[in-house]
């Protein structure tokens, strides 16, 4: 192994918004929570965890405020941004007391339609991490562009999204999935699939 491997991580970052509940749920009444907010995303929260490895990690996502950037950057992450306009996106979650999600709200459709090609440089001899928050169009795009030259991982945000891409899946090297979601892929009709790992992380 080197002694730092070259990572890019390809996909979202925004504000997460977690509410909790501090008691049991009562509809249609009010009931206190615990509110906390931390930035997030699927790419982001990949990068992270890499930076803090002490790997040399570059993000690449649409723009972000230059708070966001400034909290990024202090978690020794480069970023550089794929398109010029700020678009507002986050994901909310509400948990009951026990901390188990009751409802997730998405509010994503920026990652879909604000991606400018143009900005994506060509790439060689890295280990690209991509989320699946981009439209199928780009992400087609950037595994084809990149998978001859570089290892190629996903990072799938959910079966149905990896479904999506399944033409794919021969260009891939890694796909990985939290537990349920891998489940779910086991007990879908058989892919013709490509990929040399299939991991299951049971700790999201």
């Amino acid at each position: 192994m080197n002694k730092r491997n070259d990572f890019l991580c390809i996909g979202a970052v925004h504000p997460d918004y977690i509410v909790k509940l501090k008691n049991n749920y009562f509809k249609n009444r009010t009931n206190p929570v615990i509110h906390k907010e931390k930035l997030g995303g699927v790419a982001f929260n990949v990068a992270s965890k890499i930076a803090f490895l002490n790997e040399k990690i570059e993000l690449n996502s649409i723009n972000c405020n230059s708070r966001h950037k400034k909290e990024i950057k202090n978690q020794g992450i480069l970023f550089k941004e794929i398109n010029k306009k700020i678009h507002k996106r986050y994901y909310s979650s509400v948990l009951d007391k026990k901390g188990q999600l009751i409802l997730g709200l998405a509010n994503m459709d920026s990652y879909e339609k604000n991606i400018n090609l143009k900005l994506i440089k060509n790439r060689k001899n890295k280990k690209i991490i991509f989320d699946l928050n981009f439209s199928e169009k780009v992400i087609n795009f950037l595994i084809n562009k990149y998978y001859k030259n570089n290892y190629i991982c996903i990072c799938g945000t959910s079966a149905h999204k990896v479904y999506k891409i399944k033409p794919l899946l021969t260009k891939i090297d890694t796909l990985i999935l939290n537990k349920q979601e891998s489940k779910d892929y086991e007990k879908s009709p058989p892919l013709k699939c490509g990929q040399r790992e299939c991991v299951a992380d049971e700790t999201t």
